[in-house]
């Protein structure tokens, strides 16, 4: 066993005095370590102590393949009650949708992730119903205790995150104060400037966290030439660099919060500040070849296609879902490529990302490869729809035929599925009863840099 002693400090926000910050250095990537938190008294004895937990180590080299969960739209703490601007009791009721939703990533993760669990649990904003009181930060990490015990919580601020969005009894009695300092107190960023936007590398992607709201929800400009778009256009210009000449991540997925690709409410209103994101990151995504951007606000779920970046709103994870314009899917300027809404949308997205085989030694390959093997021995013992969509007719009939014709799975297993995990990204949504509502595979997407200057901002499109 590990013991180890952090020298824990005190957070100086009076709001809440029980938080303590502690480091933990020297980790081994991808190694289990178990842990519990224990308590002494001045004079050293134990006065308490937390069940064992374990967790893994986070993975940084592209030589690992990996998973990861991505949610968005939590509103922790939405049914909490409010009086004279404090949260009665000060406990923020259960989300009971919260609650049904991190249960059944807690219970699933295992089958979808073919036993090698979720290296990062990653947000797409609105992680509680109102940032400016702490009990709604409380309950939201009560009902996702089983999973950030033990997963990098590494999550995207929404307009929710700095207070409750502008509207109901929260904002009334002083939750309006456009503020991330209950954003920062509970979450650790790599970034040390100011500002909630950042990136991370996991395997052989790189994760960049955007705070898309600009001023008229939040406190930060995403417009064209602010300091934040300057940082995105920087970092993603160096990782284009490193990715050609092969020296780091080949993938790139960036989360945000507005909807910039949805038939939803937000998503098709014109000069908001989701139009606004939209038009100023999209010329970004395009030129440094961004392979998806997964975000929420809209309240549904919807994947699109705009030239070689592929849009994933996630938006019913937490919260009630909304009805869209589904007569706009066809008149829309961008391919949208599969939607739901109601409770069927309400769940969560899985992505893999495969490895780079190519700075693999021959060790590492041939336990990918018998990895690769197993999952397909689990897929080919499972119902094929859990892992592959058919929707059309015809599709339905061949995976009529699939499902009592072993040899013909294997084969489609193989060809559909186990070949492009070699290299693609993997894309899978489920909702919470357990269907397979979409799934896409995504190669790498080429790009040379360009010096020329990037043309921003695009026209909005619809």
């Amino acid at each position: 066993p590990m013991k180890h002693s952090s020298s824990f400090s005190y957070h100086p926000v009076s709001s809440a005095p029980q938080l303590f910050l502690g480091l933990i250095e020297n980790l081994v990537e991808n190694k289990e370590y178990l842990y519990r938190i224990e308590c002494y008294n001045k004079d050293e004895e134990l006065i308490g102590a937390s069940k064992i937990k374990e967790f893994t180590a986070g993975v940084q080299s592209n030589k690992h393949p990996v998973f990861f969960v991505s949610v968005s739209d939590l509103h922790g703490g939405s049914r909490a009650r409010f009086k004279r601007g404090k949260v009665v009791r000060f406990r923020a009721r259960v989300n009971p949708r919260l609650e049904r939703l991190m249960k059944n990533i807690h219970i699933k993760e295992l089958e979808y992730t073919f036993d090698k669990g979720y290296q990062v649990f990653t947000t797409s904003g609105d992680n509680v119903e109102n940032g400016s009181y702490h009990e709604y930060w409380a309950d939201l990490f009560t009902c996702g205790n089983a999973n950030f015990a033990r997963i990098p919580f590494t999550p995207t601020i929404g307009n929710h995150d700095y207070f409750n969005g502008g509207w109901g009894r929260a904002s009334w009695f002083g939750g309006k104060a456009r503020t991330q300092k209950h954003f920062h107190m509970f979450i650790q960023t790599p970034r040390t400037k100011g500002g909630a936007y950042f990136f991370q590398d996991v395997g052989n992607v790189r994760m960049f966290h955007l705070d898309s709201m600009g001023l008229t929800w939040g406190n930060e400009s995403i417009a064209c030439g602010s300091r934040q778009w300057i940082w995105l256009n920087e970092e993603l210009k160096e990782w284009r660099r490193k990715a050609i000449e092969e020296q780091g991540p080949q993938f790139c997925i960036v989360f945000l919060h507005s909807a910039i690709f949805t038939i939803g409410f937000f998503g098709r209103a014109r000069n908001n500040s989701d139009a606004l994101a939209q038009s100023c990151l999209t010329p970004l995504f395009d030129d440094y070849g961004v392979s998806a951007a997964i975000f929420g606000h809209d309240h549904l779920y919807q994947r699109s296609l705009w030239r070689s970046t592929q849009y994933m709103c996630i938006g019913v994870s937490g919260k009630g879902p909304i009805n869209y314009f589904d007569w706009l899917r066809d008149r829309t300027d961008y391919k949208v490529m599969k939607d739901e809404e109601g409770e069927k949308a309400r769940g969560y997205g899985v992505t893999y990302v495969a490895p780079n085989v190519k700075d693999m030694s021959e060790d590492e390959k041939i336990r990918f490869e018998e990895w690769l093997f197993s999952v397909k021995d689990k897929i080919l013992n499972s119902d094929l729809s859990n892992f592959h969509i058919f929707e059309t007719e015809e599709e339905i009939e061949d995976y009529k035929e699939l499902m009592v014709n072993r040899g013909l799975k294997e084969k489609f297993i193989e060809e559909q599925i186990i070949e492009k995990m070699r290299t693609c990204i993997w894309w899978r949504y489920y909702n919470l009863k357990g269907k397979l509502v979409d799934s896409a595979f995504m190669d790498p997407v080429e790009r040379v840099l360009d010096e020329d200057f990037i043309n921003c901002p695009n026209p909005h499109i619809r």
